[in-house]
């Protein structure tokens, strides 16, 4: 299930593998280990950029799972029996 503190930490791991996904997206596979030896700060903020563009997927993703588990309690309280 889902919770807040599971939005917040998702973010933050977009954030630091941003580079990597960017990377990725760019070289179309998986990188080799030491990856990013030698390449420029600028370079890296590109990848960076890249990488974090796939947010709005993620959040879109993370909502429809939220949404999914919200209409599911709600079933469920609405099928409890009311107490007297």
């Amino acid at each position: 299930m889902l919770t807040m503190d599971s939005v917040f930490a998702l973010r933050g791991l977009l954030s630091a593998l941003a580079p990597v996904i960017g990377a990725e997206k760019a070289k179309g596979q998986a990188v080799a280990p030491q990856w990013s030896e030698g390449m420029s700060e600028a370079d890296l903020m590109e990848l960076t950029e890249s990488g974090m563009s796939i947010q709005p997927e993620m959040e879109k993703a993370i909502m429809s799972e939220f949404q999914m588990e919200y209409f599911r309690l709600m079933r469920k309280v609405r099928a409890s029996p009311v107490p007297p």
